[in-house]
């Protein structure tokens, strides 16, 4: 029986297969980045809660917001009227709690679909959305009058740190005051992440008029862990792969 003992001798690896072993520790590197960006940042959650509340000012409605359904009041929407029998004068009002804040200046904003409510908006506490005074006309200020499917851009707190939210109401002036509905609300769980007036889900909607032709064109896919466990083959064969794919794609553009 022969028997081996000992070490092998060092030997110095000839320049081919230098070459191939850097090129298959850069392509190990690169699919290592890879899956890192795959991780990616934590995904935006919108939470929205759909209601039908109407709120009427005879002499004072008051609905108690609690934008994240946590128990505590965010914000109050409070309608009230006054009849002297002379005149007879409508408020509503969005009041907020503690820090919390509201969007406008002066007047509560009537935010429409679309609109960004974040860090660079303008916020404060309290605010009128809208006055209505009757004496022989009507006669209404701010532009919550007569709104129909508009916004309250909303700003407040959990557990200290600053969120961003919405409210969706309609409202109606008349000769017997302000009618308010409240339809709908939703907030951002990231910390003084923006949202969106009418977003409901956690991805902000993007459309395409029409699809983009290079859209088609696939991107170099990183080498598998299989791949790369198959040691220098593998990167040859996830070479050839890539190869292969390049042609296809210099074949599909000849086509557009």
């Amino acid at each position: 029986m022969q028997r081996i003992s000992g070490c092998p001798k060092k030997g110095k690896l000839s320049e081919p297969v230098h070459q191939r072993l850097n090129m298959y520790a850069l392509a190990a590197n690169a699919a290592g980045v890879g899956m890192l960006a795959l991780a990616g940042p934590a995904e935006a959650k919108v939470v929205y809660t759909p209601v039908q509340v109407t709120i009427v000012g005879h002499p004072e409605g008051i609905y108690h917001l609690d934008l994240n359904n946590n128990g505590d009041v965010d914000f109050a929407i409070q309608d009230t009227t006054f009849n002297s029998g002379d005149f007879l004068h409508g408020t509503l009002r969005a009041l907020p709690f503690g820090h919390n804040r509201v969007e406008g200046k002066g007047f509560v904003y009537a935010l429409g679909l679309g609109a960004i409510i974040g860090p660079k908006q303008p916020f404060s506490a309290p605010q009128t959305m809208t006055n209505c005074v009757l004496a022989n006309t009507l006669t209404c200020f701010g532009s919550w009058h007569g709104a129909s499917n508009r916004y309250l851009g909303l700003k407040f707190e959990i557990g200290g740190k600053v969120h961003y939210g919405w409210a969706r109401l309609n409202v109606m002036t008349n000769t017997n005051g302000i009618t308010a509905q409240l339809t709908g609300y939703a907030y951002e769980t990231i910390p003084n992440k923006a949202i969106i007036a009418g977003q409901m889900t956690g991805a902000d909607e993007i459309s395409f008029s029409k699809p983009d032709a290079t859209l088609r064109i696939p991107n170099p896919k990183p080498a598998s862990l299989g791949l790369l466990a198959r040691g220098l083959a593998g990167f040859v064969a996830w070479r050839r792969r890539d190869s292969q794919e390049e042609q296809m794609t210099v074949k599909e553009r000849s086509i557009l």
